[in-house]
């Protein structure tokens, strides 16, 4: 739960100032520190940036009444805002997901090099 708590607070700050590939750095960084297990680590990052980037996501959506939504999924041919939404989330949490699992390997080849 540390875990977590901590990639969806310090992701979602970061996200304010910094580009979108923080969301990569967080995951790395906490999961290195954090993580008990790969499988672990992939799922949490996953669920903490997925959630931040649909409630971003969602914000947008309302804010502009739907129009930069429907204009983008048009653009995209997606079919509608919701699909593109949620393959706007799918697309940062797999992003994260993977970074997070990254960080716990290399967690994983630091203490095996150290012995």
């Amino acid at each position: 739960m540390k875990l977590f708590s901590l990639i969806l607070v310090v992701g979602l700050l970061l996200q304010l100032w910094l580009p979108w590939w923080v969301i990569m750095l967080v995951p790395f960084a906490g999961c290195i520190w954090l993580a008990p297990t790969a499988a672990r680590a992939f799922n949490l990052s996953f669920l903490a940036i997925f959630l931040i980037w649909l409630c971003a996501s969602l914000l947008i959506h309302f804010r502009s009444g739907g129009l930069l939504t429907e204009r983008v999924s048009d653009l995209l041919h997606a079919g509608s805002s919701v699909v593109l939404i949620l393959i706007t989330a799918f697309t940062g949490g797999l992003a994260a997901g993977f970074a997070g699992w990254a960080g716990y390997e290399m967690r994983l080849f630091y203490q095996r090099s150290r012995r």
